[in-house]
């Protein structure tokens, strides 16, 4: 072989191996290293990974790295750790990501602990072609995979749904445009775990729609309706506790509930469960229905807003102008002006006794995976507890999950080892899917956690009836439980509400079904006709980039149930003037039901 043939050889293989790799060079600005600081990038491809950095190097004015990755990557997620000898700091921000697409040499600029904000002014809108081809992909999740679809719903009601949605792009649309004619599609579902996620977006779209800075200086709960105040983030202190916000720039806030309602996803008709789902706690370590909402249908990106107020007890309603806030500034704001104000996941697990009888054990999150989840080591945390009640001996423990929307199964199965049941039985729902085999146009566009058993469940024999494959075991428990040996005999008093989602609705229902105690607050959310959340998929829209949370296998009930959540034995309707004094009427009702 010639020497022009080995060059010509040698080329082509250059070339060709330029051509499979995606060159990123990524740059970090606003951090003041201390020394011995090294500024270093973790990621979850490789060459990235999450357990050591790659160090970045240091030029005048900021930190640079240049890192080639597969052209089979389309996409990653990255965060900057600063590491000193044995010492590890990460950003505190959700994981960052960056979409590759066809790229070949990508710039990614990045300040420390800060997320990327885009002015959303300048974005393209999206063309019809490419609106059509996400269209399809959500097409087919809905009518051929997911197990909820007709749950609720006929066909009839679904492919209007569908043809309001398609009619809509054939216009180009902007991305926020796109994204609430999704959550709108989804939210007829009604499925709490089918929505676009609010946590598993990519950098543009969080950007959009957790960024900006459109969001109220303040927190609320909708009460009889009406939003009540419950924390003040003005710069002047503006807001009272307890005061009524009656209208925003002009708009009934009356109004801005019902035209929100249409896209916020929850299990089954019961309106006490989206109606809650639009108050706004305000954690930065959570993302509420109304702030991503609200500032996309009323388009609210003005400095100044103003709102209508009436003070508790007040007849006189009066004018007052805030600024709009950022979530962040909004929580550091909260945090710094009450002591009381959660900082993490970890601020709504606590534990106190109330007198010599009496113990209150708050559980206020079961979240253990994502970005700020729970930290603390809850087997520790909970043996602490009941060993102290036991000490204690304490008769009445009141168990506090009013916030609690759901999160990891194991957190509940260790509390349970520590209830009186000798054994645990369910056998009152069966598992469903709408297929066998996983649609292929699906498949590349999918993220999830694990292997992909799903993707083919012929060797699972289902059995076929009412247009479902049911796997008939697949919610079946029959099993003893593991008591510790600190396990409560007393009375359990259960506080709900309707955010008691997913986990904390399983939770509820089999406390009540078990008669482990009694229930005490509101109807949870979730549904007696069983839910869907056997195995969620993340459906990555290739044009918009909008992530889509759905789920493949439903639980559902072997009889029909009431489309509801789960009813405490003792309801509790809460007031304006409960919010304005700070009384926690579920805590005094269930005090009083113990004399």
């Amino acid at each position: 072989m010639n020497i022009r043939i080995l060059s010509l050889l040698f080329f082509a293989l250059f070339t060709q191996s330029a051509f499979t790799q995606t060159n990123v060079i990524f740059s970090l600005d606003g951090y003041l290293p201390k020394v011995g600081d090294k500024i270093g990038i973790r990621g979850n491809s490789k060459p990235l990974d999450w357990d050591t950095s790659i160090e970045m190097l240091k030029t005048d004015s900021n930190f640079v790295k240049q890192i080639q990755f597969s052209n089979e990557i389309k996409a990653i997620e990255y965060k900057f750790v600063v590491t000193n000898g044995e010492n590890v700091v990460w950003e505190s921000i959700e994981n960052r990501t960056q979409n590759f697409a066809d790229n070949k040499e990508i710039t990614s600029k990045n300040i420390w602990n800060a997320e990327p904000v885009i002015d959303i002014t300048t974005l393209k809108p999206l063309q019809r072609d490419d609106l059509l081809k996400d269209f399809e992909l959500i097409k087919t999740m809905i009518l051929e995979v997911h197990p909820g679809t007709y749950r609720y719903n006929d066909s009839i009601s679904i492919q209007t749904s569908l043809n309001e949605l398609e009619q809509q792009i054939q216009s180009p649309l902007t991305h926020q445009e796109f994204y609430l004619g999704i959550s709108k599609l989804l939210a007829k579902i009604q499925c709490g775990h089918t929505f676009a996620s609010f946590y598993n977006q990519g950098s543009l779209m969080k950007s959009i729609l957790h960024q900006q800075k459109n969001k109220l200086p303040f927190t609320f709960e909708w009460i009889n309706q009406k939003m009540i105040v419950t924390y003040d983030a003005t710069l002047n202190n503006q807001l009272k506790r307890g005061a009524e916000i009656v209208k925003i720039d002009g708009i009934p806030t009356i109004d801005i509930l019902k035209k929100l309602m249409p896209y916020v996803s929850t299990d089954g008709a019961t309106d006490k469960s989206r109606i809650s789902k639009l108050n706004v706690s305000g954690y930065d370590f959570n993302y509420d229905d109304f702030d991503v909402f609200y500032p996309l249908l009323f388009n609210s990106i003005d400095e100044n807003i103003q709102l209508e107020v009436k003070e508790y007890q007040s007849t006189e309603t009066k004018n007052i102008i805030v600024n709009s806030t950022s979530l962040q500034e909004r929580s550091e704001i909260l945090q710094e002006k009450y002591s009381e104000f959660p900082k993490s996941n970890d601020d709504l697990w606590n534990f106190k006794i109330i007198d010599q009888n009496t113990a209150l054990l708050t559980l206020n999150s079961f979240t253990l995976m994502g970005w700020k989840s729970l930290t603390i080591d809850y087997k520790e945390f909970l043996a602490a507890t009941f060993k102290k009640i036991k000490q204690e001996k304490i008769g009445n423990l009141i168990i506090d999950i009013r916030q609690n929307d759901g999160g990891n199964d194991e957190i509940v199965e260790e509390l349970y080892s520590y209830f009186d049941i000798n054994k645990i039985t369910r056998n009152e729902q069966e598992g469903r899917t709408r297929y066998l085999e996983f649609p292929e146009s699906l498949k590349k566009f999918i993220d999830t956690w694990g292997e992909p058993w799903y993707y083919n469940l012929k060797n699972e024999n289902p059995t076929f009836k009412y247009g479902y494959y049911i796997f008939k075991d697949a919610f079946i428990v029959d099993k003893l439980n593991k008591k510790k040996k600190d396990y409560f005999t007393g009375k359990i008093y259960l506080l709900t509400s309707p955010n008691n989602e997913s986990l904390a609705y399983y939770l509820a229902k089999n406390i009540k079904t078990d008669s482990l105690g009694k229930l005490i607050g509101q109807e949870t959310g979730g549904n007696l006709r069983g839910i869907n959340g056997g195995q969620i998929l993340f459906l990555k829209l290739p044009f918009s980039n909008i992530e889509i949370d759905f789920p493949i296998l439903g639980d559902f009930t072997k009889s029909m149930m009431n489309n509801s959540g789960i009813m405490p034995d003792i309801e509790t309707t809460i007031t304006q003037k409960d919010i304005a004094e700070s009384f926690d009427k579920v805590i005094e009702e269930t005090l009083k039901i113990m004399q």
